[in-house]
C-alpha cells in the first residue's frame, strides 16, 4: 500500500524536468540569436566606420597628390601656389549625383563647422574673394562603365598656423593665428625657412550615415639643406680666398629676401657672415688682390670683414666627403640638365628663367669644368664638379655648389651678381678619386667690377624646392573629434 502511494506522488516529475530543459534550451537559443544580431550590428558598424575612414584618407591623398607639381591634375596657381596666407580657404568638392556640397554654407548638410575651432571664425564668414573650390578627380566618369570615386564630401586646404595646430612652435607663450608655418626639413618654424606647411582636412559621409573627419599636416621635402649659414661657404680646412681689387665688388651677408627678384613675399632673415669657413686656422683670406684692401666690402653678421667659422650651423650633409658626394648624386638624379664637362658656356635651357628656374649639373669626376663669359644670368641650382670659371657679366639667382675639385676662378666683372648662396668644397683629387676627408677649397676672383655675392633666402628657398616632385611629406596625422 505504501509503495503504491509513493509511485503516485512522483507522477508528473518527468514532465516538469522536460519542460525546464526545454525552457533552458529556448533561453540559450534566444541568447544566441540576440548575440548574433548584436555581432552583426557591430560588424556592420565597424565595416561602415572603416569604409568612412578610408574614404576620408582618399580625400587627403587626392589633395596631397595634387599639390605635387608633376601631378597631371595639379592645382592651378590661382588655387594653391606656394604659401597660402592664413586668410585663404580652399576646398576640393566631391558631391554624389544630384547633391550639393557647400562646406562654407551654414545651411548645407556638409557645413564645415570644425573650421572655427582651428581658425577662430566661421567658415561661412570667410570673404568670397578668399574662398575657392575645385572639383574632385577621384572618380572616372569617362570610363565604361563609369567608376565612382571614394565617398568623401570635401577636403579643406589651408595654411598651417600655431593656433590651428595647437602647438607653440617658437615657445613664446602665444599661439599665432596669422603667420603661416614652414618646414625646414626637421621642424616647423615661423621664419619662412623651408617649405610651406599645408593643413588638409577631409570629411567622409557614407549613405549609412557613417562619418569620419581626418587631418594631415604636409610639406614639401627640399632637395637641398636650407640652412646655408653664409653667403659664400668655404667648406674645408686650409681654405684660400683671393678677392678682387674692385672697389665696388662686395659679398653681402644681409638677407635681401624682402626685395628679391624671386618675389617670395617673405621678410628678411637675420644676417649671416659674408664668408663662412669651417676651421679657425690655416685659412688664407685676401680682401682685394694687388695690394688693395677691400675688407669693408664684406658685410653681414659681425664687423667687416664679415668672416666667421660656421661649422656649428652648417648642415651635417655638408660636413663630410660622403655626405657631399651623395648630395651631388641626388641633385643629378633630379636635374633638368646634365652636361658632361669640360663645358663651355651652357645652352640657354641650362640657365633657366625667372619664371622657371632649373637644375643643371656639370659632371666629370676629373674634369667637370664649366667655363663661361659674356652676359648670362642663371636661375635655380648649378652644380659644378670640376672648376667653375666665370667671367664678364655672368650672374646667378639661386644656389651654386662647386663640389668635387672645389675651385672657382672668376675674372672680369660687370654689374651682375650672384643672389642666393654659394658653397665650395673639395671632395676629389686631381684624378677624380674621392678624398678620405675634405680638401682645401679655393676661390680666386680677379676683376670683379660691380658684381658680387648677395645672400637671399628667397632664392635659396626657390632653389631648394626644385626637383621636389615627390609627394609632400606627412608631418602629422590625426582624427578630428566630432
Amino acid at each position: 500500500m505504501m509503495t503504491h502511494e509513493r509511485k503516485t506522488s512522483q507522477r508528473g516529475a518527468a514532465l516538469l524536468i522536460a519542460l525546464f530543459c526545454l525552457l533552458l534550451l529556448s533561453g540559450i537559443a534566444l541568447g544566441l540569436i540576440t548575440s548574433t544580431g548584436t555581432e552583426r550590428t557591430l560588424s556592420a558598424n565597424y565595416r561602415n566606420s572603416t569604409q568612412a575612414f578610408y574614404a576620408s584618407i582618399s580625400g587627403l591623398e587626392e589633395a596631397r597628390g595634387r599639390l605635387c607639381s608633376d601631378n597631371p591634375n595639379v592645382f592651378a596657381s590661382t588655387f594653391v601656389s606656394g604659401a597660402l596666407p592664413a586668410t585663404q580657404l580652399r576646398y576640393i568638392l566631391n558631391p554624389a549625383s544630384g547633391e550639393t556640397v557647400a562646406p562654407a554654407d551654414s545651411t548645407n548638410a556638409y557645413y564645415d563647422k570644425w573650421y572655427k575651432a582651428e581658425f577662430g571664425s566661421d567658415a561661412s564668414a570667410v570673404a568670397s574673394a578668399n574662398l575657392k573650390t575645385v572639383t574632385s578627380v577621384s572618380g572616372c566618369t569617362s570610363c565604361s562603365p563609369s567608376l565612382p570615386g571614394p565617398l568623401y564630401k570635401w577636403v579643406r586646404i589651408t595654411a598651417n598656423t600655431e593656433k590651428a595646430s595647437g602647438i607653440d612652435v617658437n615657445g613664446d607663450g602665444t599661439l599665432d593665428s596669422t603667420t603661416p608655418l614652414y618646414y625646414d626639413g626637421s621642424n616647423q618654424n615661423l621664419t619662412s625657412t623651408g617649405m610651406p606647411v599645408y593643413r588638409l582636412t577631409s570629411l567622409a559621409v557614407l549613405p549609412s550615415g557613417a562619418k569620419r573627419l581626418l587631418l594631415y599636416e604636409v610639406a614639401g621635402v627640399s632637395l637641398l639643406p636650407l640652412n646655408f649659414p653664409s653667403a659664400l661657404t668655404l667648406d674645408g680646412p686650409g681654405a684660400n680666398y683671393n678677392g678682387p681689387s674692385s672697389s665696388v665688388f662686395a659679398i653681402d651677408g644681409d638677407d635681401h629676401a624682402a626685395t628679391s627678384s624671386g618675389a617670395c613675399g617673405t621678410a628678411n632673415q637675420p644676417a649671416v657672415p659674408a664668408i663662412g669657413d669651417v676651421t679657425n686656422a690655416g685659412n688664407t683670406f685676401q680682401y682685394g688682390n694687388g695690394g688693395n684692401n677691400r675688407s669693408g666690402n664684406y658685410t653681414g653678421a659681425g664687423a667687416s670683414p664679415s668672416t666667421s667659422n660656421i661649422s656649428t650651423t652648417l648642415a651635417t650633409v655638408f660636413q663630410t666627403v660622403t655626405g657631399l658626394d651623395n648630395l651631388v648624386s641626388t641633385i643629378q638624379a633630379n636635374a633638368n640638365n646634365v652636361i658632361a664637362g669640360p663645358s663651355g658656356c651652357m645652352p640657354a635651357a641650362a640657365w633657366g628663367t625667372l619664371a622657371n628656374p632649373t637644375i643643371t649639373v656639370i659632371t666629370g669626376q676629373q674634369n667637370g669644368n664649366l667655363t663661361c663669359s659674356g652676359s648670362n644670368t642663371g636661375y635655380g641650382i648649378l652644380v659644378v664638379t670640376g672648376s667653375l670659371n666665370f667671367g664678364g657679366n655672368v650672374g646667378w639667382n639661386g644656389v651654386i655648389l662647386v663640389i668635387g675639385q672645389g675651385t672657382i676662378s672668376n675674372s672680369g666683372g660687370g654689374s651682375n651678381s650672384y643672389n642666393g648662396a654659394m658653397l665650395v668644397a673639395k671632395t676629389r683629387d686631381a684624378n677624380g678619386n674621392l678624398l678620405p676627408t675634405l680638401g682645401s677649397p679655393n676661390v680666386d676672383w680677379s676683376g670683379g667690377g660691380g658684381n658680387g655675392i648677395v645672400y637671399d633666402t628667397c632664392w635659396i628657398s626657390k632653389a631648394a624646392s626644385l626637383g621636389g616632385n615627390q609627394p609632400l611629406k606627412v608631418l602629422s596625422f590625426r582624427e578630428v573629434p566630432q
